[in-house]
């Protein structure tokens, strides 16, 4: 009796050494996706609220200083509109700062990019595997080893299901990522960064 190693893995053929790192890789991607747009670095919840503190208790320079110190996505698109507004006071502030956030979150679509083209891949990879596979099979039957045939047929299958797996996985995960991406582009980023430079400009 075959091991599931041996019929999942080792059956699939020489196109397991793409398809095993391959979905190794979609695993941490989505770790990294998890981490990387956690609230806690996109748009701390308490961002605005230590940016109003700071400036209500040590001034706007103060406020500005503490800001330059912070690190979140929020942070740099409020560090941006600010030094825009500093030498345009003109400039149209929504639009502007629409515009920095949009800016953000396409950097934050880049970096999860790998997501989306590991599922445009592996379907193809999946297929030439198991294209492999049939010919190695065809090549059996013909040799008249229904065994041998069966075994074959039943490796050929491996690539495409495993293929099947990492595209089905790294297509759901890059939708949850663009939406969560999309809410923050959306709701938090202008809505927050906003309150961020009002603080800075000394308005309520």
């Amino acid at each position: 009796m075959q091991s599931v190693f041996q019929q999942w893995v080792i059956d699939g053929g020489p196109i397991m050494i793409v398809l095993v790192p391959a979905l190794i890789l979609t695993i941490a991607f989505i770790i990294q996706a998890a981490l990387t747009l956690r609230r806690s670095r996109l748009a701390p919840q308490d961002f605005v609220d230590r940016l109003k503190e700071t400036a209500t208790q040590s001034g706007v320079r103060a406020a500005r200083a503490a800001l330059d110190e912070e690190q979140s996505s929020i942070a740099e698109i409020v560090r941006n509109v600010d030094a825009e507004l500093q030498g345009n006071p003109g400039v149209d502030v929504q639009l502007f700062l629409r515009e920095q956030a949009e800016a953000e979150c396409d950097l934050l679509l880049q970096q999860n990019s790998p997501l989306a083209l590991l599922a445009r891949i592996a379907p193809h990879v999946g297929l030439l595997g198991t294209l492999i596979g049939l010919h190695g099979a065809f090549a059996i039957h013909a040799a008249a080893d229904p065994k041998a045939f069966a075994q074959a047929v039943s490796g050929a299958i491996v690539p495409a299901a495993w293929s099947v797996l990492i595209t089905v996985t790294a297509h759901v995960a890059h939708y949850l990522v663009q939406r969560r991406i999309l809410m923050f582009e959306q709701s938090a980023f202008p809505t927050e960064a906003a309150a961020a430079l009002r603080a800075l400009r000394g308005e309520s």
